[in-house]
Protein backbone atom coordinates (compact mmCIF):
# COMPACT_ATOMS: atom_id res chain seq x y z
CA UNK A 1 0.00 0.00 0.00
CA UNK A 2 1.40 3.42 -1.00
CA UNK A 3 1.47 6.46 1.27
CA UNK A 4 -1.62 8.05 -0.30
CA UNK A 5 -3.59 4.83 -0.18
CA UNK A 6 -2.62 4.45 3.46
CA UNK A 7 -3.70 8.03 4.16
CA UNK A 8 -7.04 7.41 2.47
CA UNK A 9 -7.55 4.30 4.58
CA UNK A 10 -6.87 6.28 7.77
CA UNK A 11 -9.26 9.09 6.82
CA UNK A 12 -12.00 6.58 6.09
CA UNK A 13 -11.48 4.93 9.47
CA UNK A 14 -11.57 8.32 11.21
CA UNK A 15 -14.89 9.16 9.50
CA UNK A 16 -16.34 5.75 10.36
CA UNK A 17 -15.44 6.28 14.01
CA UNK A 18 -16.82 9.83 14.02
CA UNK A 19 -19.09 10.62 11.04
CA UNK A 20 -19.47 14.21 12.32
CA UNK A 21 -15.71 14.92 12.23
CA UNK A 22 -15.67 17.79 9.73
CA UNK A 23 -11.86 18.21 9.82
CA UNK A 24 -11.34 14.57 8.82
CA UNK A 25 -13.77 15.03 5.94
CA UNK A 26 -11.94 18.13 4.70
CA UNK A 27 -8.58 16.40 4.87
CA UNK A 28 -10.02 13.37 3.08
CA UNK A 29 -11.51 15.67 0.43
CA UNK A 30 -8.12 17.37 -0.04
CA UNK A 31 -6.54 13.98 -0.66
CA UNK A 32 -9.28 13.00 -3.12
CA UNK A 33 -8.77 16.31 -4.96
CA UNK A 34 -5.04 15.61 -5.18
CA UNK A 35 -5.81 12.15 -6.57
CA UNK A 36 -8.07 13.66 -9.23
CA UNK A 37 -11.25 12.19 -7.75
CA UNK A 38 -13.02 15.53 -7.75
CA UNK A 39 -16.64 14.41 -7.57
CA UNK A 40 -15.90 12.42 -4.42
CA UNK A 41 -13.96 15.38 -3.02
CA UNK A 42 -16.89 17.72 -3.59
CA UNK A 43 -19.22 15.40 -1.69
CA UNK A 44 -16.87 15.41 1.30
CA UNK A 45 -16.48 19.21 1.30
CA UNK A 46 -20.26 19.66 1.17
CA UNK A 47 -20.74 17.20 4.02
CA UNK A 48 -18.08 18.99 6.10
CA UNK A 49 -19.88 22.31 5.58
CA UNK A 50 -23.21 20.71 6.45
CA UNK A 51 -21.71 19.35 9.69
CA UNK A 52 -19.82 22.53 10.55
CA UNK A 53 -21.43 25.58 8.92
CA UNK A 54 -18.90 27.86 10.64
CA UNK A 55 -15.85 25.75 9.78
CA UNK A 56 -14.06 28.26 7.53
CA UNK A 57 -11.34 25.89 6.32
CA UNK A 58 -14.00 23.80 4.56
CA UNK A 59 -15.10 26.82 2.54
CA UNK A 60 -11.51 27.70 1.47
CA UNK A 61 -10.75 24.22 0.31
CA UNK A 62 -14.07 23.71 -1.41
CA UNK A 63 -13.51 26.99 -3.25
CA UNK A 64 -10.11 25.75 -4.46
CA UNK A 65 -11.77 22.63 -5.88
CA UNK A 66 -14.43 24.72 -7.60
CA UNK A 67 -11.68 26.78 -9.25
CA UNK A 68 -10.11 23.54 -10.49
CA UNK A 69 -13.47 22.68 -12.03
CA UNK A 70 -13.80 26.11 -13.67
CA UNK A 71 -16.81 27.03 -11.52
CA UNK A 72 -15.52 30.50 -10.67
CA UNK A 73 -18.73 32.11 -9.47
CA UNK A 74 -19.41 29.26 -7.07
CA UNK A 75 -15.82 29.45 -5.79
CA UNK A 76 -16.15 33.17 -5.10
CA UNK A 77 -19.39 32.53 -3.25
CA UNK A 78 -17.57 30.15 -0.90
CA UNK A 79 -14.91 32.75 -0.09
CA UNK A 80 -17.53 35.43 0.49
CA UNK A 81 -19.45 33.12 2.80
CA UNK A 82 -16.30 32.50 4.85
CA UNK A 83 -15.73 36.26 5.18
CA UNK A 84 -19.36 36.85 6.15
CA UNK A 85 -19.01 34.24 8.88
CA UNK A 86 -15.85 35.88 10.24
CA UNK A 87 -15.11 39.36 8.77
CA UNK A 88 -12.04 39.73 10.98
CA UNK A 89 -10.40 36.51 9.86
CA UNK A 90 -7.17 37.45 8.05
CA UNK A 91 -6.85 34.00 6.47
CA UNK A 92 -10.24 34.38 4.82
CA UNK A 93 -9.28 37.76 3.40
CA UNK A 94 -5.93 36.48 2.14
CA UNK A 95 -7.40 33.42 0.47
CA UNK A 96 -10.08 35.50 -1.23
CA UNK A 97 -7.35 37.86 -2.45
CA UNK A 98 -5.46 34.91 -3.90
CA UNK A 99 -8.53 33.86 -5.86
CA UNK A 100 -9.08 37.40 -7.15
CA UNK A 101 -5.45 37.53 -8.29
CA UNK A 102 -5.88 34.19 -10.05
CA UNK A 103 -8.92 35.60 -11.86
CA UNK A 104 -6.99 38.70 -12.94
CA UNK A 105 -8.96 41.08 -10.70
CA UNK A 106 -5.80 42.65 -9.35
CA UNK A 107 -7.14 45.87 -7.86
CA UNK A 108 -9.69 43.95 -5.81
CA UNK A 109 -6.99 41.47 -4.81
CA UNK A 110 -4.76 44.27 -3.55
CA UNK A 111 -7.54 45.62 -1.35
CA UNK A 112 -8.08 42.19 0.19
CA UNK A 113 -4.37 41.66 0.84
CA UNK A 114 -4.24 45.03 2.56
CA UNK A 115 -7.25 44.07 4.63
CA UNK A 116 -5.63 40.79 5.68
CA UNK A 117 -2.50 42.65 6.79
CA UNK A 118 -4.59 45.27 8.60
CA UNK A 119 -6.36 42.51 10.52
CA UNK A 120 -3.09 40.71 11.33
CA UNK A 121 -0.04 42.98 10.96
CA UNK A 122 2.31 40.05 11.58
CA UNK A 123 0.72 37.73 9.01
CA UNK A 124 3.83 36.71 7.05
CA UNK A 125 2.01 34.73 4.36
CA UNK A 126 -0.16 37.74 3.48
CA UNK A 127 2.96 39.89 3.03
CA UNK A 128 4.45 37.20 0.79
CA UNK A 129 1.32 36.89 -1.33
CA UNK A 130 0.86 40.65 -1.55
CA UNK A 131 4.47 40.95 -2.69
CA UNK A 132 3.78 38.42 -5.46
CA UNK A 133 0.94 40.62 -6.70
CA UNK A 134 3.07 43.77 -6.58
CA UNK A 135 5.81 41.99 -8.52
CA UNK A 136 3.29 41.00 -11.20
CA UNK A 137 2.18 44.65 -11.36
CA UNK A 138 5.78 45.78 -11.93
CA UNK A 139 5.93 47.57 -8.58
CA UNK A 140 9.21 45.92 -7.66
CA UNK A 141 10.41 48.21 -4.88
CA UNK A 142 7.13 47.79 -3.06
CA UNK A 143 7.29 44.04 -3.63
CA UNK A 144 10.77 43.87 -2.12
CA UNK A 145 9.57 45.68 0.99
CA UNK A 146 6.73 43.20 1.41
CA UNK A 147 8.99 40.16 0.99
CA UNK A 148 11.29 41.59 3.65
CA UNK A 149 8.35 41.99 6.01
CA UNK A 150 7.27 38.40 5.37
CA UNK A 151 10.75 37.19 6.28
CA UNK A 152 10.92 39.49 9.29
CA UNK A 153 7.69 38.12 10.74
CA UNK A 154 8.44 34.49 9.87
CA UNK A 155 12.18 33.78 9.37
CA UNK A 156 11.31 30.14 8.59
CA UNK A 157 8.94 30.90 5.71
CA UNK A 158 10.96 29.26 2.92
CA UNK A 159 8.52 30.32 0.24
CA UNK A 160 9.20 33.99 0.99
CA UNK A 161 12.97 33.54 0.53
CA UNK A 162 12.31 31.73 -2.77
CA UNK A 163 9.98 34.42 -4.10
CA UNK A 164 12.27 37.22 -2.93
CA UNK A 165 15.12 35.51 -4.78
CA UNK A 166 12.98 35.44 -7.94
CA UNK A 167 12.50 39.18 -7.66
CA UNK A 168 16.20 39.80 -7.04
CA UNK A 169 17.03 37.83 -10.19
CA UNK A 170 14.69 40.05 -12.17
CA UNK A 171 16.48 43.08 -10.70
CA UNK A 172 19.86 41.66 -11.76
CA UNK A 173 21.05 41.23 -8.17
CA UNK A 174 22.12 37.64 -8.70
CA UNK A 175 24.55 37.26 -5.79
CA UNK A 176 21.88 38.37 -3.33
CA UNK A 177 19.37 36.10 -5.09
CA UNK A 178 21.71 33.15 -4.63
CA UNK A 179 21.91 33.84 -0.92
CA UNK A 180 18.11 33.87 -0.68
CA UNK A 181 17.74 30.57 -2.56
CA UNK A 182 20.30 29.00 -0.23
CA UNK A 183 18.38 30.34 2.75
CA UNK A 184 15.11 28.88 1.39
CA UNK A 185 16.79 25.47 1.08
CA UNK A 186 18.37 25.77 4.52
CA UNK A 187 15.00 26.55 6.09
CA UNK A 188 13.21 23.78 4.15
CA UNK A 189 15.60 21.12 2.76
CA UNK A 190 12.67 19.39 1.03
CA UNK A 191 11.54 22.46 -0.95
CA UNK A 192 11.97 21.11 -4.48
CA UNK A 193 11.02 24.34 -6.26
CA UNK A 194 13.78 26.24 -4.46
CA UNK A 195 16.36 23.74 -5.75
CA UNK A 196 14.88 24.12 -9.24
CA UNK A 197 15.03 27.91 -9.16
CA UNK A 198 18.52 27.92 -7.69
CA UNK A 199 19.62 25.55 -10.47
CA UNK A 200 18.18 27.95 -13.07
CA UNK A 201 20.20 30.77 -11.53
CA UNK A 202 23.38 28.70 -11.47
CA UNK A 203 22.94 27.73 -15.11
CA UNK A 204 22.53 31.37 -16.05
CA UNK A 205 25.80 32.09 -14.25
CA UNK A 206 27.55 29.35 -16.23
CA UNK A 207 27.98 27.09 -13.19
CA UNK A 208 26.51 24.08 -14.95
CA UNK A 209 27.86 21.27 -12.80
CA UNK A 210 26.44 22.92 -9.70
CA UNK A 211 23.16 23.48 -11.55
CA UNK A 212 22.93 19.80 -12.43
CA UNK A 213 23.39 18.83 -8.78
CA UNK A 214 20.51 21.10 -7.80
CA UNK A 215 18.20 19.77 -10.53
CA UNK A 216 18.93 16.21 -9.42
CA UNK A 217 18.05 17.10 -5.83
CA UNK A 218 14.84 18.75 -7.01
CA UNK A 219 13.84 15.67 -9.04
CA UNK A 220 14.64 13.39 -6.11
CA UNK A 221 12.30 15.45 -3.94
CA UNK A 222 9.57 15.86 -6.56
CA UNK A 223 9.91 13.24 -9.31
CA UNK A 224 6.48 14.14 -10.70
CA UNK A 225 7.27 17.78 -11.48
CA UNK A 226 7.16 18.34 -15.23
CA UNK A 227 8.71 21.80 -14.81
CA UNK A 228 11.81 20.47 -13.07
CA UNK A 229 12.28 17.68 -15.61
CA UNK A 230 11.94 20.22 -18.41
CA UNK A 231 14.51 22.59 -16.94
CA UNK A 232 16.95 19.75 -16.35
CA UNK A 233 16.44 18.66 -19.97
CA UNK A 234 17.34 22.18 -21.12
CA UNK A 235 20.59 21.96 -19.17
CA UNK A 236 21.43 18.55 -20.63
CA UNK A 237 20.64 19.80 -24.12
CA UNK A 238 22.99 22.74 -23.63
CA UNK A 239 25.71 20.34 -22.46
CA UNK A 240 25.31 18.28 -25.62
CA UNK A 241 23.95 15.26 -23.77
CA UNK A 242 21.10 14.85 -26.25
CA UNK A 243 20.00 11.35 -25.27
CA UNK A 244 19.62 12.25 -21.62
CA UNK A 245 17.85 15.48 -22.54
CA UNK A 246 15.44 13.57 -24.76
CA UNK A 247 14.60 11.23 -21.87
CA UNK A 248 13.83 14.16 -19.57
CA UNK A 249 11.66 15.94 -22.15
CA UNK A 250 9.68 12.74 -22.66
CA UNK A 251 9.19 12.40 -18.90
CA UNK A 252 8.07 16.03 -18.66
CA UNK A 253 5.52 15.44 -21.43
CA UNK A 254 4.32 12.24 -19.79
CA UNK A 255 3.75 14.16 -16.57
CA UNK A 256 2.10 17.10 -18.32
CA UNK A 257 0.87 16.25 -21.84
CA UNK A 258 -0.12 19.90 -22.42
CA UNK A 259 3.35 21.31 -21.70
CA UNK A 260 3.89 23.23 -24.95
CA UNK A 261 7.53 24.18 -24.39
CA UNK A 262 8.46 20.58 -23.59
CA UNK A 263 6.91 19.39 -26.86
CA UNK A 264 8.68 22.19 -28.71
CA UNK A 265 12.11 21.50 -27.27
CA UNK A 266 11.74 17.78 -27.73
CA UNK A 267 10.93 18.48 -31.38
CA UNK A 268 14.10 20.56 -31.66
CA UNK A 269 16.22 17.66 -30.42
CA UNK A 270 14.52 15.30 -32.88
CA UNK A 271 15.21 17.79 -35.68
CA UNK A 272 18.88 18.04 -34.71
CA UNK A 273 19.03 14.25 -35.04
CA UNK A 274 17.51 14.52 -38.55
CA UNK A 275 14.37 12.74 -37.35
CA UNK A 276 12.23 15.23 -39.23
CA UNK A 277 9.00 13.25 -39.35
CA UNK A 278 9.01 12.67 -35.58
CA UNK A 279 10.03 16.28 -34.97
CA UNK A 280 7.18 17.61 -37.10
CA UNK A 281 4.69 15.36 -35.30
CA UNK A 282 5.90 16.59 -31.92
CA UNK A 283 5.80 20.30 -32.73
CA UNK A 284 2.35 19.94 -34.28
CA UNK A 285 1.17 18.53 -30.95
CA UNK A 286 2.47 21.72 -29.33
CA UNK A 287 0.52 23.79 -31.85
CA UNK A 288 -2.65 21.81 -31.23
CA UNK A 289 -2.37 22.96 -27.62
CA UNK A 290 -1.37 26.56 -28.46
CA UNK A 291 -1.82 27.25 -32.17
CA UNK A 292 -0.11 30.64 -32.11
CA UNK A 293 2.84 29.78 -29.91
CA UNK A 294 5.65 31.71 -31.63
CA UNK A 295 8.45 29.34 -30.65
CA UNK A 296 6.58 26.27 -31.87
CA UNK A 297 5.69 28.08 -35.11
CA UNK A 298 9.36 28.93 -35.58
CA UNK A 299 10.41 25.35 -34.90
CA UNK A 300 7.87 24.06 -37.40
CA UNK A 301 9.24 26.55 -39.91
CA UNK A 302 12.75 25.17 -39.36
CA UNK A 303 11.58 21.60 -39.89
CA UNK A 304 9.60 22.41 -43.03
CA UNK A 305 12.59 24.27 -44.47
CA UNK A 306 14.80 21.27 -43.74
CA UNK A 307 12.32 19.12 -45.65
CA UNK A 308 12.27 21.53 -48.59
CA UNK A 309 8.81 23.03 -48.04
CA UNK A 310 10.09 26.59 -48.25
CA UNK A 311 6.81 28.42 -48.93
CA UNK A 312 5.04 26.77 -46.01
CA UNK A 313 8.10 27.38 -43.84
CA UNK A 314 8.00 31.07 -44.73
CA UNK A 315 4.36 31.29 -43.65
CA UNK A 316 5.22 29.76 -40.26
CA UNK A 317 8.14 32.14 -39.79
CA UNK A 318 5.94 35.13 -40.61
CA UNK A 319 3.30 33.93 -38.14
CA UNK A 320 5.96 33.51 -35.46
CA UNK A 321 7.43 36.92 -36.25
CA UNK A 322 4.00 38.49 -35.93
CA UNK A 323 3.45 36.91 -32.51
CA UNK A 324 6.95 37.56 -31.13
CA UNK A 325 9.81 38.90 -33.27
CA UNK A 326 12.55 37.52 -31.01
CA UNK A 327 11.28 33.98 -31.53
CA UNK A 328 12.60 33.93 -35.10
CA UNK A 329 15.79 35.98 -34.84
CA UNK A 330 18.88 34.05 -33.72
CA UNK A 331 16.90 31.13 -32.37
CA UNK A 332 18.68 28.58 -30.19
CA UNK A 333 17.24 25.71 -28.14
CA UNK A 334 17.53 27.55 -24.85
CA UNK A 335 16.17 30.77 -26.33
CA UNK A 336 13.23 28.92 -27.72
CA UNK A 337 12.33 27.36 -24.45
CA UNK A 338 13.69 29.39 -21.64
CA UNK A 339 13.62 27.97 -18.15
CA UNK A 340 10.56 27.83 -15.98
CA UNK A 341 11.15 29.52 -12.69
CA UNK A 342 8.48 28.96 -10.11
CA UNK A 343 7.28 31.61 -7.73
CA UNK A 344 4.82 30.49 -5.13
CA UNK A 345 1.70 31.96 -3.71
CA UNK A 346 0.81 30.12 -0.57
CA UNK A 347 -2.85 29.41 0.10
CA UNK A 348 -3.15 28.80 3.83
CA UNK A 349 -5.77 26.22 4.69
Amino acid sequence: MGRKEEAEDQYRKAIELDPKHEAARVNYANLLRELGRKEEAEKQYKKAIELGPKYLIAYYNYAALLLDLGRKEEAEKQYKTAIELDPKNANAQNNYAAMLKYLGRREEAEERYKKAIELDPKYAIAYNDYANLLKDLGRREEAEAQYKRAIEFDPKLAIAYNNYANLLEDLGRKEVAEAQYKRAIEVDPKFAIAYNNYANLLQGLGRKEEAEDQYKKAIELDPKSAIIRYNYANLLQGLGRKGEAEDQYRKAIELDPKFVSAHNNYAMILREGSRFSDAEKEVRIALQIDQWNPYALGTLGDILADEGYFEEAERKYLAALWERPSSVKQRTPLQAAGHVRAGHQLFEF
